[in-house]
């Protein structure tokens, strides 16, 4: 019986092709912060964490600044366009730092479970970073 050995280099693309899958799969998502972004941005947000939503549940947004410089983000609003459509509005002073990230906490009607988009708006009522849809029913804090 004879064999035929194969190219070398195939199983060395093989090999570094398998390292690539298993690199992503393995390695953790972060948040969807971009270093590209130019402004502060919503990094993270809980509209339905564990518990009864009777009782004193807290939603939060986690802001972040990627920009080199501090922000003064005093007066600007964190909402959602649908549900009651409540707004925290951030105290005047408030300065977040370069590469810091600072959470918001507010009640239970901040954002609906379902279909909520979270804006973060300037004093000037200005959009500055806003979700996608978000869709969190499990009532389990992701």
């Amino acid at each position: 019986m004879i064999v035929q050995m194969r190219d070398p280099r195939l199983y060395l693309v093989i090999g570094f092709l398998a390292v690539v899958i298993l690199y992503v799969q393995v390695n953790p998502v972060m948040g969807q912060v971009s270093s590209a972004a130019n402004h502060v941005v919503i990094n993270e947000v809980e509209t339905d964490p564990p518990g009864d939503d009777s009782k004193l549940i807290l939603q939060w947004v986690e802001l972040y600044n990627p920009t080199s410089q501090p922000v003064n983000i005093g007066g600007w609003t964190i909402g959602a366009t649908t549900g009651l459509r409540n707004t925290y509005t951030i105290p005047a002073g408030t300065n977040i730092q370069s590469n810091q990230f600072l959470i918001y906490v507010n009640g239970p009607l901040w954002f609906p479970h379902v279909g909520a988009v979270v804006q973060l708006k300037d004093n000037n009522g200005l959009v500055i970073d806003q979700t996608p849809p978000l869709y969190d029913q499990q009532n389990d804090g992701t």
